[in-house]
């Protein structure tokens, strides 16, 4: 393989070719998971929040005029 990269090239000497395994395929599986895992969650809270209602007044720094 070395020497046919050299002879398309033209040079006369091939400098060591090394294939490295890339881990690209295995990390993007656990991003993908990641962010199917966040959009699960996104829809989850999305349905709690069409229901929800406050916990105690409609506005509890709502204040009455005095009469004075």
């Amino acid at each position: 393989m070395r020497g046919e990269i050299g002879k398309q090239l033209g040079i006369r000497i091939t400098p060591t070719i090394e294939l490295v395994s890339d881990d690209v395929p295995e990390t993007a599986d656990a991003m993908n998971e990641l962010l199917a895992e966040a959009r699960r969650r996104d829809e989850e809270l999305e349905k709690l929040a069409k229901n929800a209602q406050p916990a105690g007044e409609k506005d509890p720094y709502l204040k009455k005029p005095s009469d004075g």
